[in-house]
């Protein structure tokens, strides 16, 4: 499972991306991606709320307190009120001459009842838990604030992960190697895996520095290739040509300037 993954595709990176498609990719001014956007801004806004790391934090990240409990938990109501409306339902398939097919259609029933329920039953249960925990250590003042992602799952699979490690990527240890693993963990002496949460995007390969001449100039003929260098001429021409979409994305990303 791909955590990272899946909170780059839940963002409102994504629902922004969709409202630009929709208003000027072509062929997209007729399909409905409202439903899709307010989906992925309300889970956008939940993942924000459950993982707040920093006691300093500003906006959806900021620690849960008495100064900003109203806010929080009003944000919980609209995301509990959304997810006990979410339905499904069996998708309309087509036949070769583009009619319905006719096919007994399964009454629609919410989400929370369906076979995929376990997510959105455990955001129902994180947000209740957040409002109990407030009640019983912060507006009892045994706490002055609550960092959320303290209550994560995360350090639980961080410490699985280093057991395995320590094991050689063993899954099933006996006793003695969980207790000695377990013990060298205690102690500091944790094992972290070379390739841990890393994942290789391309092929691009890292030119290293020339030991002596030779290699200098073999180096030097890699980069005088022709296919390089048309490549180079490529993208040097494409910057020049920027479209509507481009222009668009590297605002966005850029951000707002203001002179």
């Amino acid at each position: 499972m791909k955590v990272y993954l899946a909170a780059q595709v839940l963002s409102n990176s994504v629902a922004n991306a969709l409202e630009y498609c929709h208003a000027k990719v072509k062929d997209w001014e007729n399909k409905d991606v409202t439903g899709t956007v307010k989906f992925l801004r309300i889970i956008d806004m939940l993942f924000d709320r459950m993982n707040s790391k920093n006691p300093f934090g500003k906006y959806l990240k900021s620690p849960l307190s008495v100064f900003n409990k109203e806010e929080i938990f009003k944000d919980f109501a609209i995301a509990e009120a959304y997810i006990l409306s979410l339905g499904t339902r069996e998708p309309t398939l087509e036949a070769a001459n583009g009619e319905p097919q006719v096919k007994k259609m399964r009454t629609d029933s919410l989400i929370i009842n369906g076979p995929r329920k376990q997510g959105f039953i455990g955001f129902l249960v994180n947000m209740a838990t957040y409002k109990k925990m407030f009640e019983l250590y912060i507006q009892t003042g045994y706490l002055k604030y609550l960092l959320t992602y303290k209550t994560s799952q995360d350090h639980v699979e961080h410490l699985f992960c280093a057991i395995r490690g320590s094991l050689g990527k063993n899954n099933n240890p006996s006793t003695r190697e969980f207790t000695t693993s377990l013990k060298k963990i205690l102690l500091g002496a944790t094992h972290h895996s070379e390739f841990s949460n890393c994942v290789i995007q391309d092929d691009t390969a890292v030119v290293p520095l020339p030991a002596n001449l030779e290699e200098a100039f073999v180096i030097k003929d890699l980069e005088s290739n022709d296919e390089e260098e048309y490549w180079s001429k490529e993208y040097m021409d494409s910057l020049s040509t920027l479209s509507e979409y481009k222009s668009d994305v590297l605002v966005y990303i850029a951000g707002k300037v203001e002179t």
